[in-house]
């Protein structure tokens, strides 16, 4: 499954592990000049660690708006 929001693709797949019993949740989360790659053990954690991985790149986008809306407000002398 690929899924893109924006600049953001998402692509989850499982992959079968030697015993036959059990899978491997794969995923990859794919931005500008950055990848973001992990294994689970079901598919609800995959989609748990993309929901991680989502929230920091966001958080982290706010707080560089933050920084440079700081940096405009600072007067220089």
């Amino acid at each position: 499954m690929e899924v893109s929001t924006g600049e953001m693709k998402v692509k989850i797949w499982s992959e079968k592990v030697d015993d036959g019993r059990r899978w491997l949740w794969h995923y990859q989360v794919r931005m500008p000049g950055k990848a973001v790659r992990g294994i689970e053990l079901s598919h609800p954690r995959a989609l748990a660690a993309v929901g991680r991985v989502r929230e920091r790149e966001s958080a982290l986008a706010h707080v560089l708006d933050e920084q440079r809306s700081a940096a405009v407000a600072v007067p220089t002398l």
